[in-house]
């Protein structure tokens, strides 16, 4: 890592473990930067709160450009309450509920949940899939169908993912947390007066959700620190309540837990995690944990998007080339083989096939 990401992470760090604050100096390019990365990571919020408790000399200007940002990250969170208020009255009138998935979710776990930023707000409707649908496109709302997922809408300004599913199916460990939190997502579902009327997944089941999430979008488009984050905040409130020989019992099954092991190593090395909190780590790689580490703070530029299917599936190899060492280190498979198969699953459809 270079100085400044030491720097980033030693303050996140402090942020997070709720560390007494001390002076605190940088020269004006390193605090430049260090709004940079915290903005590009997003954990700006998270890291200007802390930073506003100890004495510094971030400049004055750059310090009224990160409240403004900060400003609108928190009121963008209000915005975010509002609409999900609204729709949680919408579908319950018609006897739906409402479970939120990460995003606003996780703020709950934040000592200031205003500072978790957040992108969409994805639910799950417990079956209720075609009917939310319905109850939108009756208000005059599109609703692009094209994932296989999730369908996605814009309701009030803000982007909505309604889940139908909690994985895709294109490999193993997609069938094995798909299948597990299929069958119990309903139980023990939880809840928080911050965010009243909906639900939020047990710990169990967020557990599995969040890290297979993050599993996939690390192979594929990449995660950002605020996912790390995510995880140290949700461990810190649930580690103790968690049974880990299911949880080891599920990821060994779908081949993941080198994969989930490497993302806690750097929560321990990076956030100050204590390793207590995940006791069934195994050891991993260190050239691992650089590579995605590195991956993570230099990420590689998204694919470019087009309409054309074939101009889609393009784009998407000539990613996964550049990605395909960390497809072989989380999923275990082949290359080509898995790069044939998930294309085969995912854009058969083009081709005369069923997924």
């Amino acid at each position: 890592m270079n100085e400044i990401n030491v720097v980033f992470f030693s303050v996140l760090r402090m942020a997070l473990n709720g560390d007494a604050g001390y002076e605190f100096n940088l020269d004006d390019q390193q605090w430049q930067r260090l709004f940079l990365i915290s903005k590009k990571q997003g954990v700006a919020a998270v890291i200007f709160g802390y930073l506003r408790s100890l004495k510094n000399n971030m400049p004055f200007n750059l310090k009224m450009e990160w409240a403004y940002h900060c400003e609108n990250i928190a009121s963008y969170h209000e915005k975010q309450k509002r609409v999900l208020a609204d729709l949680h009255y919408l579908l319950d009138v018609n006897g739906i509920k409402i479970m939120v998935l990460k995003g606003l979710g996780l703020s709950v776990l934040y000592p200031h949940p205003e500072q978790r930023e957040c992108g969409d707000i994805d639910i799950y409707c417990f079956g209720h899939y075609d009917d939310v649908n319905c109850i939108i496109e009756k208000k005059g709302i599109y609703i692009d169908t094209e994932d296989e997922k999730h369908c996605s809408f814009v309701f009030e300004d803000v982007v909505v993912e309604n889940h139908r599913l909690f994985t895709y199916h294109y490999n193993h460990a997609d069938k094995i947390i798909g299948s597990d939190l299929s069958g119990n997502i309903d139980d023990k579902s939880i809840s928080d007066d911050y965010i009243p009327d909906v639900f939020l997944p047990s710990p169990a089941n967020n557990a599995l959700y969040l890290m297979h999430h993050a599993v996939n979008h690390l192979a594929w488009s990449g995660i950002v620190v605020r996912f790390l984050c995510d995880w140290f905040m949700f461990l810190k409130r649930y580690h103790s309540e968690l049974d880990w020989n299911e949880l080891g019992r599920v990821w060994k099954e779908a081949n993941q837990m080198e994969t989930v092991s490497l993302v806690n190593t750097l929560c321990i090395e990076n956030l100050g995690m204590p390793r207590e909190w995940f006791p069934i780590l195994i050891d991993v790689p260190e050239s691992d944990c650089k590579g995605i580490l590195n991956d993570i703070l230099n990420p590689v530029s998204p694919p470019k998007t087009a309409k054309n299917p074939l101009k889609k599936i393009y784009f998407r190899i000539k990613q996964y080339n550049r990605r395909k060492w960390k497809h072989k280190l989380i999923y275990h498979e082949p290359y080509p083989d898995s790069l044939i198969y998930t294309f085969y699953k995912a854009y058969g459809k083009y081709i005369g096939k069923t997924r």
